[in-house]
């Protein structure tokens, strides 16, 4: 195994961030501006062994670079020192998606939201005719406000690029989410990419991944027979492993799952337009609910002012009687102090006859 330098070109290392079986990334500061940068090698031993890798090395940076999204890792430079080839891309705090995933206190709309952005991205990549070819959680990193950013494109594929970069019949791609087209190495295309967002969706969604292989040869032999073996269905229903999932988002998400290419969305910004037409579903929905649950609150407290209205009015009103008539008296005992004597003589006036 290669040893890691402490210094490689202008970047000081700092720390290994990750390894594959050709090279890793590391964490790297920028010796002049004191930037820290995400710095990926090949291993020098893997150049030995096959030495077109390097090619692959620089089209796979070279195309990420030529996506400018900002859910797309930015790439800088890509460069060689000392014998040793990298690239440099930034550097994303965060945590991987395979431990978001894992963290179920997230809601729905958020979890939504993440898969609208990346649906987003791809559909840029889509419309460059790039397709990613190996979606998964691993790949892609959720920052701190909840943005996911797709990091890895180790064996992204131009449409538009003639050059055979792989050899035929070799299989590219991580088991749990390869497409079956992928499984039998026959063409991808970018509806590719939309089965690996569907199987990520299903697994955020529900906690558990739709296809579970015990190896990697178990996987793909699932994928190989998906559709074709009727003994075996393939995934469950979402709503069976989580009973609030709605019916138009397990729609889309196993859309995105079918066997056959033709069945699934063609491209990302098709399934972006159902993610985002859900969303807004969802939204008016919510909205809804909440206007109808606060027209109920006001309903029923305007009942309520109803009913305890009109006895305090009537109470009010005796109230303003009985004072007005003591507050009268006593103005008038103080504004004539006769008063109370004439008052007594205009009485014995009154009952003289009977006195008699």
């Amino acid at each position: 195994m290669m040893e890691i330098p402490t210094q490689i070109g202008k970047y000081r290392i700092l720390k290994k961030l990750g390894q594959g079986a050709s090279g890793c990334v590391l964490k790297a500061e920028q010796n002049m501006i004191k930037r820290q940068v995400a710095l990926k090698i090949l291993f020098t031993d893997t150049i030995k062994l096959k030495p077109n890798i390097i090619k692959r090395f620089k089209r796979e940076a070279r195309l990420a670079a030529s996506l400018v999204h900002p859910n797309i890792v930015p790439i800088f430079e890509i460069e060689e020192s000392g014998g040793i080839h990298y690239y440099t891309m930034q550097f994303v705090q965060g945590v991987i998606m395979t431990e978001y995933i894992k963290n179920h206190s997230y809601s729905l709309s958020d979890k939504l939201a993440i898969f609208i952005q990346l649906a987003d991205a791809l559909a840029l990549a889509h419309s460059r005719d790039v397709i990613h070819r190996d979606l998964k959680p691993h790949n892609v990193i959720i920052s701190g406000d909840l943005n996911p950013i797709i990091l890895d494109f180790g064996i992204a594929k131009s449409l538009m690029d003639d050059e055979q970069m792989t050899r035929t019949g070799h299989i590219l791609g991580s088991a749990h989410y390869m497409a079956p087209e992928q499984a039998k190495s026959e063409g991808v295309g970018t509806y590719t990419d939309v089965f690996g967002v569907g199987v990520m969706m299903y697994e955020a969604f529900t906690g558990e991944r739709p296809f579970k292989g015990n190896n990697v040869r178990d996987l793909i032999i699932e994928r190989l027979e998906y559709g074709q073996n009727k003994d075996k269905p393939g995934p469950i229903p979402m709503s069976e492993i989580v009973s609030s999932i709605p019916d138009r988002l397990e729609e889309i998400v196993f859309k995105c799952l079918q066997p056959l290419p033709a069945d699934r969305y063609a491209t990302a910004q098709e399934l972006l337009v159902d993610l985002q037409g859900f969303q807004e579903d969802m939204q008016l929905t919510e909205n809804l609910i909440y206007i109808k649950s606060t027209d109920k609150k006001a309903h029923t407290l305007v009942n309520k002012k109803k009913s305890y209205f009109y006895p305090f009015l009537l109470g009010f009103v005796i109230f303003a009687i009985g004072f007005s008539g003591i507050a009268w008296l006593k103005w008038g005992q103080n504004k004539y102090p006769f008063l109370d004597r004439h008052l007594q003589f205009l009485k014995k006036i009154e009952n003289w006859p009977s006195q008699k």
